[in-house]
């Protein structure tokens, strides 16, 4: 666990230890949606933005 979330409650401690897999499976996602080669594709990853812009 990190330190920041020493200070929840267990139940939210635990639900949080997942989330950083959560947030490298979103960017994994986003990564295979764009092709190099392919410029439409760049418009399959503008959903990603809200997710990405803390």
């Amino acid at each position: 666990m990190h330190l920041y979330n020493a200070w929840l409650p267990l139940p939210l401690a635990t639900a949080a230890r997942g989330e950083a897999a959560a947030f490298a499976g979103a960017v994994r996602t986003a990564a295979d949606a764009w092709l190099p080669g392919d410029p439409d594709s760049a418009y399959a990853t503008l959903k990603w933005i809200s997710v990405f812009d803390l």
